[in-house]
């Protein structure tokens, strides 16, 4: 990614964290393009703050998503559609 999109999102980020609006963070997607960031996350979850939570959703079987929509405040949730293939 470039320069101009990292700043970009550093923007988004610093702006979501400013407003301590999202407690939850719910990324969706299949095969590799929820297992790359899973484990991604899995390796720094040190770094996680207190408080915020990361849930994964890999697969379209409704009782996998309702696993996940029962622990989450749909309000208070940051949803991420990750696609590797667009």
């Amino acid at each position: 990614a470039s320069i101009e999109e990292h700043k970009k999102l550093k923007q988004f980020l610093s702006s979501i964290d400013s407003k301590n609006k999202f407690t939850e963070m719910i990324f969706v997607g299949i095969g590799g393009s929820e297992l790359g960031p899973c484990a991604l996350y899995q390796s720094l979850a040190f770094y996680a703050k207190p408080g915020r939570n990361v849930h994964f959703i890999g697969n379209v079987d409704p009782d996998d998503v309702g696993l996940v929509i029962k622990q989450v405040d749909l309000s208070k949730s940051l949803v991420v559609v990750i696609s590797k293939s667009g």
